[in-house]
């Protein structure tokens, strides 16, 4: 069994069903990919602290949320409700994918 993963935004719920753009996500091709792979990636992770493994997604913690890199330009932003005291077990919300300029 794999980490729950909901969207919070429809319209990335909808991209990623879809695998293709769609109104102001009109990302490249290849970055709509890689959102997919990501997206099916953490469904398959069995716990939270998995994600930390991946250096490539340079998970970061903000004060209120999360951020998953896609690419150098762009990012996933997302909340992990965890559902034990170590913090392994939870469900992760996405909430949107943008830019990201550093």
């Amino acid at each position: 069994m794999g980490t729950e993963v909901v969207f919070k935004n429809k319209k990335l719920q909808e991209v990623y069903a879809l695998r293709k753009r769609i109104y102001k996500y009109s990302f490249p091709g290849h970055i709509i990919s890689f959102f997919v792979e990501i997206v099916d990636d953490m469904m398959d992770k069995s716990n939270v602290n998995q994600m930390y493994r991946r250096p490539s997604w340079n998970l970061q913690k903000y004060k209120d949320h999360f951020s998953i890199r896609i690419s150098k330009k762009y990012r996933i932003e997302l909340d992990i409700m965890f559902a034990d005291k170590t913090k392994t077990l939870g469900t992760i919300a996405i909430l949107e994918s943008n830019a990201h300029y550093s």
